[in-house]
């Protein structure tokens, strides 16, 4: 269902954030960072909603680390 949403509605921040859940959640990495890399490019302030669907994401490196980036970039 987020695979299909996403095809519409590429620009949306929660469904690139949902699908980094999902991914990570799966154990898919790679593609876990490319969704979360493309929400904190739409829309930093909602990351916190991948944080809170899946707490242990902050434990990840690469996410911590993109958190980061982008955090450097939006102020």
């Amino acid at each position: 269902i987020l695979n299909k949403a996403y095809q519409f509605n590429q620009d949306i921040s929660t469904i690139n954030y949902n699908l980094a859940a999902y991914y990570l959640y799966d154990n898919q990495p790679q593609l876990a960072y490319k969704f979360f890399e493309k929400g904190l490019a739409i829309n930093y302030s909602e990351h916190s909603l991948l944080l809170s669907r899946f707490p242990i994401a902050m434990k990840n490196e690469t996410i911590s680390q993109l958190i980061s980036k982008y955090k450097n970039q939006s102020q």
